[in-house]
């Protein structure tokens, strides 16, 4: 406690950050939370007729779950949807 009132030590701080939910994470929400689908596909309903504008698709991760099958001269290409979903992943020996 004398640490956090001499400034030695400072209390663990969290950032939040808060934006709208894309179409791409309304859809993402579906396979987690089976149970709420028919209040997320309203959700999409709503966004997609009153023509919100979704904004470009960031950053995606990918983890290589079996990258020590790869040979070291291989290329991943990525593509994904319009809503940012990622839908084919292939990989080439170059």
């Amino acid at each position: 406690m004398k640490a956090l009132e001499t400034g030695a030590v400072k209390p663990p701080s969290v950032g939040i950050k808060i934006t709208e939910a894309t179409e791409a994470d309304l859809c993402a929400a579906q396979k987690t939370c089976p149970s709420k689908t028919l209040e997320l596909e309203n959700m999409i309903a709503y966004m997609k007729a009153s023509n919100v504008p979704q904004p470009e698709p960031g950053p995606l991760r990918v983890e290589i779950v079996n990258a020590s099958e790869l040979q070291k001269d291989t290329v991943v290409t990525l593509r994904r949807d319009e809503s940012g979903k990622l839908t084919a992943a292939t990989a080439i020996k170059v």
